[in-house]
């Protein structure tokens, strides 16, 4: 058994690329990976990949029976990412450390940035929802219980059909897990740089935290993960990993699972880059839009439910 399990509920369809993610998943073998999902066929492909039969139904029973509060859809799942330790602590009590992910990602070289050093001086590892890992205490794992705003508790936040990015909210207000975590004395670590979290409102790969240029991309090679860029050959950051949000139903085109390019227009042998693998139309401008909209009518709905501004 190793020291970290990673908790991933997913139901429905897995990304075009699932096959790759799982791939950089069994490379880091010191995490074990529990998915809890109701697509079945993966079982016996990956040592290190548990995977649960979960239909969404069960994580409704569930969620009743521990916390008492009613989850709607499946979106919901991301305020509820902070009780997964809770949820699910009879997986992961023999664990040092829990944590939870997404799966539109690809994962590098996790030893080098969930270290002994960082694990033994963080009670959080990186503050964004797509991958953080915890101490594996009582307190921790139950620390979504202390959260309150004005005269709001978790339970109204869970209970709720809206959606307030419970899982990595980090503004002056702390209103997320992380707010919580830092006013019961723990320390988070985060260094937005060391992963490559793609901005969504782009069809080309613009990480946040970086200079912006139009021509990023990604290689994969041996377990390791690495941001280059196609104009610049000198240029070469290690990354933890990539999230493709927003990057759906990209292109899979690459015979080595270990050994490959992530390009804005898919996944692909190593070969020479060039400016047919991205985007001449960048902006995603008309989609952005939309996506902005259904975020502050969210936020309108959400806010008017509780009586306050969030």
């Amino acid at each position: 058994m190793n020291k970290i399990a990673i908790i991933c509920p997913y139901f429905g369809k897995f990304p075009s690329n699932i096959e790759l993610t799982f791939e950089s998943m069994k490379k880091n073998n010191f995490i074990d990976w529990y998915i809890f999902t109701d697509i079945i066929g993966y079982n016996e492909k990956y040592n290190n990949i548990k995977f649960v039969y979960y239909e969404f139904n069960d994580v409704k029973k569930l969620v009743k029976e521990k916390i008492g509060t009613d989850i709607t859809n499946v979106y919901k799942l991301c305020d509820y990412k902070p009780t997964y330790g809770f949820l699910f602590e009879s997986y992961i009590m023999n664990y040092e450390y829990w944590g939870y992910c997404d799966l539109d990602i690809i994962f590098g070289d996790l030893s080098k940035y969930f270290n002994t050093d960082r694990l033994n001086n963080f009670s959080k590892v990186y503050d964004l929802g797509h991958l953080s890992i915890f101490k594996n205490t009582k307190e921790i794992r139950e620390s979504f219980k202390n959260f309150k705003f004005k005269e709001k508790n978790y339970v109204d936040i869970l209970n709720s059909k809206y959606i307030f990015v419970f899982d990595e909210t980090y503004d002056k207000n702390h209103k997320g897990i992380n707010g919580v975590l830092e006013g019961m004395g723990y320390k988070i670590y985060n260094e937005r740089k060391e992963y490559a979290d793609l901005d969504v409102k782009y069809n080309n790969f613009y990480p946040n935290y970086y200079d912006k240029c139009k021509y990023y991309y990604l290689f994969y090679k041996d377990g390791k993960l690495y941001l280059k860029k196609s104009y610049d050959n000198a240029y070469e950051k290690e990354v933890a990993y990539v999230h493709l949000q927003q990057k759906k139903n990209l292109k899979v085109e690459c015979d080595l699972k270990d050994n490959f390019i992530i390009v804005p227009k898919g996944f692909y042998n190593i070969q020479n880059i060039n400016k047919n693998m991205f985007y001449k139309n960048d902006l995603k401008i008309f989609w952005y839009l939309k996506f902005r909209f259904k975020r502050k009518l969210n936020n309108y709905k959400r806010n008017k439910e509780l009586g306050e501004r969030w």
